[in-house]
């Protein structure tokens, strides 16, 4: 049986010497910036210059199988969400130790249910089996040779989601801007926009807790939750929004759509709703089009937080065929999204079976490795 020996006894952490750089404050270049799971940008300046392995501190995933550690190299940044370890060579291989803490569950050592975190004091108590360095190396090549072909299928599975997901852009755009559509014409002649409430620290308004308006926000959006809450009281037609009417977020992650419900928007967003001259589901779709979303980038300009204001949004040109084409339209592209899904989901599907054969791999051969 192979000794198991504590992460911290093998390594020496070099947490104290990476820094955070907010984004702002970012000069890009041509050095990797790391986080948590990879590069998360470039910048002028390093301050590594060697082979580390980094792993997630927090804002990673820490199950058997996913990208907990993965080993850097060259001239590189580090921030703060990644820990920065030097394993002892002379007894620990860096491709070992990643190998190791990628394959198992380390979900155990993870602390905080609402900002779950790795820290440096559990990282150290991880157990490492700790087989030979020729014994080390062994399992290594064969797991890298093994990989290299689960890799290639990994990335052929991406890369086919990609183009999956470009197919549906292109066949989007090509439906809500053809030249049989009619005239262009501002987007402020066929709906109603209105900017969600300015919700500040100690707002009377803001609870947490149940009610009958939840508080709409980008993260509510996306991650489908209700957090916050407007006090009953609270009324404002313009920044309730409803299932008839749209959202559009017109600052930080901006360009999502969404169906309305019921609730009061954050002012992250626009409420848009059409009027009887555009049917919502159209609206909807054109939007979400690849062109619009381009213009609406272009002119939002180049701030840390793009944004797009009022007057801006409703200038925007869009063309509104017949009531009757509109129809026509919203049943091609829902017919062509339902079939993109179908094609997604089974990519998907094959993507979670390659990435858990990985791991069962990785896991038998330390087990096997270990008995033998």
């Amino acid at each position: 049986m192979w000794e198991t020996v504590q992460l911290g006894d093998l390594c020496e952490i070099l947490d104290t010497r990476r820094k955070p750089i907010t984004k702002k404050d970012r000069i890009h270049g041509e050095y990797p910036y790391y986080g948590a799971t990879g590069i998360v940008d470039w910048v002028v300046d390093y301050i590594f210059d060697e082979e580390l392995v980094l792993i997630g501190e927090d804002g990673a995933k820490w199950d058997a199988g996913e990208k907990t550690a993965f080993i850097v190299d060259g001239k590189y940044w580090v921030n703060n969400h990644a820990h920065v370890v030097k394993p002892n060579t002379e007894k620990l291989l860096n491709k070992w130790l990643t190998y190791y803490l990628c394959g198992v569950d380390l979900k155990p050592w993870v602390t905080g249910m609402t900002v779950p975190k790795l820290n440096q004091g559990q990282l150290k108590s991880i157990p490492i089996p700790l087989p030979p360095l020729a014994e080390q190396q062994r399992i290594v090549a064969k797991l890298d040779a093994a990989f290299a072909e689960i890799d290639e299928a990994i990335e052929t599975t991406n890369e086919s989601l990609k183009s999956i997901q470009q197919l549906f852009l292109t066949s989007l755009d090509t439906l809500v801007n053809a030249d049989d559509l009619g005239e262009s014409i501002p987007l402020g002649e066929i709906c109603e926009l209105a900017q969600g409430l300015a919700i500040n620290k100690g707002t009377k308004h803001l609870l947490v807790g149940n009610s009958s308006k939840p508080l709409i926000r980008i993260k509510d959006l996306v991650n489908e939750t209700e957090e916050q809450y407007i006090t009953d009281e609270y009324e404002n037609t313009k920044t309730e929004v409803n299932e008839e009417d749209l959202i559009f977020t017109r600052t930080g992650s901006l360009g999502l759509v969404f169906r309305g419900r019921k609730g009061v928007l954050h002012n992250n967003s626009f409420k848009v709703t059409p009027n009887q001259a555009i049917s919502r589901d159209y609206l909807y779709w054109w939007l979400k089009n690849p062109s619009f979303l381009d213009s609406i980038h272009k002119i939002s300009g180049k701030a840390a937080q793009p944004d797009i204001s009022h007057k801006l949004f409703k200038a925007q040109q869009i063309k509104v065929p017949t009531a009757a084409k509109q129809k026509d339209i919203v049943a091609k592209i829902e017919l062509l999204f339902k079939q993109i899904e179908k094609m997604k989901k089974i990519n998907l599907h094959k993507l979670n079976q390659i990435h858990a054969l990985k791991s069962a791999m990785l896991f038998q051969e330390l087990q096997l490795s270990e008995a033998a």
